[in-house]
């Protein structure tokens, strides 16, 4: 015991020297903030990369910091770690605690401190530092054919461009608004800070106007009910967050009375919740909502939206029900970013032929850029793929078991089973062709089908819209542009025609928190894991992905705070 307590206190010392040592060769080797940035050319190669997300901070991270200057321009001043948007968005974290300003990570990663010694010449003298440096604007336009990116400022609006050698796109894809004007205006989406602060509001607003005493019974019950759109893992995690809010702190905090009007509700055009996870974590994240008194509205669609209520359809039946909300929070779907679609416009249908992002070759390059210098990365891109039409033939000759020149359900299942691995999404976007086998026949036929894979085109993206995609492309980014910066400027058509392996998605697994300190894994090589063991691994791996050891000891502050003294419900 004894022997175990010194090497606890050996370790416990070690750790600190390491720690002070590190943190004594910073401050007398502080990072030097940049100026504004230089436009004019230099020698070095220019990299201009848009947005600050996960694509985005991992190929910073990956970028050898002596090869190239480097531009990131972006209308948020911040990285958020969007997985924990959820729990922020009900006060579980802080914002604060899970955003790292963009001039900060910037700093830092242009004098990492394993390339110091790299930054001296043979002689002794120091290599002339690369210039890194943000711009706070909104990217408006690129223009692959002049090289320039076309941006207006954040504060002040004035219009300006940048150009580049290399550019990368990364600025994300908005929300599906389904066709609705209003879910803009009424619904609250989960894709950044900002989006979480609004929520946290409105939630405040709403139980604050439930409990005022001159507020009528139907205005209460209306205000006390929320309704989450989408069932997919932000989806669920959002309702999760939200039931554990309203029953371990508004149970606290507010009359007791308001808790039986109390009511979280998920809206889910398919059969189940999360699709992207396996058939028995889907059953057990339903049994869970159930059981918590998550209300599950599974096989309904929205067909319409108001300023304070939600409508919507039975597939099957066709019954209508109209659902009055206090907070309503839209996780359904992507949408192209404008900023997309625009360079998508400029480089012509033939080669940019998909509605929700940019096609890329498979070095993530954008298909169609004249000059071969224009890549993207993230939820923006999806890789260029055979269309699923294009094998028309063989795919019904696989689903028409009996040859009778139509597909039954059965087949139909059996057939999507049988290509999952191949054509993943075709099994993505089973809910297009639902409607067919449901209006009066139990099978479809030739045509049918091909109009089913024509949609399936023109919607879907060869890769899941996740951040662990994202992170692999940015990191893969990074390290196929330190080896075009490295012989620059000569060409890079023999590199990327077969000396630098293309992009490989590998699935590391997925997870999704379900409330109570529950969560669900699902990973690729062994069982799923359920309850508290996944969550809190779930929480480590978070732990360990945040940006910054300062996020980390925040976040880990929050949790305990949250156990021990709850959520802090104040607005101002």
């Amino acid at each position: 015991m004894l022997h175990a307590v010194r090497l606890g206190l050996y370790t416990i010392g070690a750790g600190t020297a390491l720690w002070l040592g590190y943190r004594s060769v910073q401050v007398l080797n502080p990072p030097q903030p940049a100026g504004p940035p230089s436009l004019r050319p230099s020698a070095r190669p220019r990299l201009v990369v848009c947005g600050t997300g996960w694509a985005s901070h991992a190929l910073l991270r990956s970028l050898d910091p002596r090869l190239c200057d480097v531009v990131l321009i972006s209308d948020r001043n911040h990285f958020v770690y969007t997985p924990l948007l959820p729990s922020a968005s009900v006060g579980s974290v802080e914002l604060r605690s899970i955003v790292v300003p963009a001039r900060e990570l910037l700093a830092r990663l242009q004098r990492r401190w394993w390339h110091w010694p790299q930054l001296l010449t043979e002689s002794g003298q120091a290599v002339p530092a690369t210039e890194w440096s943000f711009i706070n604007a909104r990217v408006e336009d690129v223009d692959p054919l002049t090289k320039q990116v076309h941006c207006s400022a954040v504060h002040g609006g004035a219009r300006f461009s940048v150009p580049y050698d290399v550019a990368v796109l990364a600025v994300g894809s908005g929300t599906n608004d389904g066709g609705f004007p209003a879910v803009r205006s009424c619904c609250h989406a989960l894709r950044s800070a900002e989006d979480a602060r609004a929520i946290r509001s409105a939630l405040n607003d709403a139980l604050e106007g439930a409990a005022e005493p001159s507020t009528s019974a139907e205005e209460r019950h209306r205000l006390l009910q929320f309704v989450v759109v989408g069932a997919g893992p932000s989806g669920c995690e959002i309702a999760a967050e939200l039931h554990d809010f309203l029953h371990e702190d508004a149970r606290r905090l507010f009359p007791r009375s308001l808790l039986d009007d109390v009511c979280v509700t998920i809206v889910q055009s398919g059969a189940t919740v999360l699709n992207g996870f396996e058939k028995r974590i889907a059953e057990y994240a339903t049994e869970k909502f159930r059981r918590d008194g998550i209300q599950l509205l599974l096989n309904h669609r929205v067909v319409e939206v108001t300023s304070d209520a939600l409508t919507v359809m039975d597939k099957f039946s066709q019954e209508a029900q109209t659902l009055a909300f206090g907070v309503c929070i839209w996780t359904a779907g992507l949408a192209m970013h404008p900023l997309i679609r625009r360079v998508a416009e400029r480089l012509g249908a033939q080669a940019q032929s998909n509605r929700y992002a940019l096609v890329v070759n498979h070095h993530l390059g954008v298909v169609g850029d004249p000059h071969r210098a224009l890549y993207a990365a993230g939820d923006c891109s999806t890789l260029q793929s055979a269309a699923t039409q294009s094998h028309l033939d063989k795919l019904f000759q696989l689903a028409d078991i009996d040859g009778d020149g139509r597909i039954h359900v059965y087949e139909f299942l059996r057939f999507i089973r049988i290509v999952r691995d191949e054509y993943p999404q075709l099994a993505e976007f089973v809910s297009m062709i639902e409607p067919d086998f449901h209006e009066g026949q139990s099978s479809i036929n030739r045509e049918q089908f091909q109009k089913w894979l024509v949609k399936v085109d023109e919607h879907s993206t060869a890769l899941p819209p996740t951040a662990q995609v994202a992170f692999q492309q940015g990191r893969y980014l990074g390290r196929l542009l330190n080896e075009r910066f490295r012989c620059w400027p000569a060409g890079f058509d023999e590199l990327e025609a077969g000396l630098y392996p293309p992009f490989e998605w590998r699935n590391l697994g997925a997870a999704a928190y379900l409330g109570n300190s529950v969560s669900v894994l699902q990973f690729p090589f062994m069982d799923p894991l359920y309850g508290n063991v996944a969550f809190w691994l779930w929480y480590g791996y978070s732990l360990l992905h945040l940006f910054s050891w300062r996020s980390r000891f925040l976040v880990m502050i929050d949790f305990v705070k949250t156990r021990v003294l709850g959520r802090d419900i104040s607005k101002f």
